[in-house]
């Protein structure tokens, strides 16, 4: 499994984590629209990555797992809030965060974040005369 499907599994779990007392593999076939048989195969991988532990049906992330996830989710959330404020509806801004995720790495999001806010922050500072 390649690194971004990793860190996509990673983060639905510490998501639903946060709402849920247990996360079940079909929690995360319908969080992230995935067939339970490839939801299967990647719960079996993360596993063999020493990433999760499987016990009665219930998954939980490692401590090393846990802040990747964490971090990848806080990164997803100032995504959606930075798309919301420049003007795009919630659905879709959640959507575009998915996608900036799966195809630039995590250096270039962050750069993106950073670079908005710091020119948001000057606008708002300028002097009007």
């Amino acid at each position: 499994m390649n690194t971004k499907t990793t860190t996509k599994y990673l983060r639905a779990i510490y998501q639903l984590s946060l709402t849920n007392k247990s996360v079940r593999q079909i929690d995360l076939a319908l969080l992230l629209g995935y067939a339970r048989s490839s939801v299967s195969l990647a719960i079996k991988s993360l596993q063999k990555q020493g990433l999760i532990i499987v016990e009665n049906h219930e998954i939980r992330l490692t401590d090393k797992a846990s802040l990747l996830a964490k971090k990848q989710y806080l990164q997803y959330q100032q995504l959606v809030i930075l798309l919301v404020e420049l003007g795009i509806e919630l659905y879709q801004a959640q959507e575009y965060a998915v996608k900036l995720e799966e195809n630039f790495d995590d250096d270039l999001i962050d750069l993106i974040i950073k670079n908005v806010r710091t020119k948001r922050l000057f606008k708002e500072n300028e002097l009007h005369y």
